[in-house]
């Protein structure tokens, strides 16, 4: 089952986030650290995982990162975040006192840029990281949110660092 279909569970905390304002997404070194080393071990494989934080005052700050399985069945190409871990990885954040601001992702040996694939399964609100992955190591990552009309993305500035 897609990750789309299962974020939108009522009471799911992806949709209660209010995230309208912010245009900025923060990483922690410590989130950066993971999403880099996932991208760089997966590959030629799409890495992914949850980016949990909080919604601050015109930024998104994205605290830990946790990675997950990709359940795609073209775990090159794609990726998948399975059902129940899902709900898991909302339920961890909850139980640390934040919650699921995003999701990441790798692009093996193509550009961190959303493709149409993304698109059809983002969700409006959250923010999808994409790093770039090659044999030589992971890549540069660049930080993504739906548009209100669903028509593309829209590129948030990233900035890695303490707060």
């Amino acid at each position: 089952m897609p990750i789309f279909e299962l974020t939108r569970l009522p009471g799911a905390a992806p949709a209660e986030l209010d995230v309208a304002g912010s245009r900025r997404v923060r990483l922690s070194p410590e989130a950066w650290h993971t999403v880099h080393a996932a991208a760089a071990t997966a590959y030629p494989f799409e890495c992914c995982g949850a980016l949990v934080g909080e919604v601050g005052s015109g930024e998104i700050l994205v605290r830990v990162a946790w990675p997950s399985p990709n359940a795609a069945d073209d775990p090159g190409r794609r990726y998948e975040i399975a059902a129940g871990e899902v709900r898991a990885l909302d339920g961890r954040a909850r139980s640390a006192g934040m919650n699921v601001v995003g999701y990441y992702h790798s692009h093996p040996d193509r550009q961190p840029e959303p493709s149409a694939t993304d698109l059809e399964l983002a969700l409006p609100g959250l923010v999808y990281l994409i790093a770039g992955a090659a044999a030589a190591g992971a890549g540069p990552a660049r930080a993504w949110r739906l548009k209100d009309d669903r028509s593309g993305f829209r590129e948030e500035e990233l900035i890695i660092g303490a707060e």
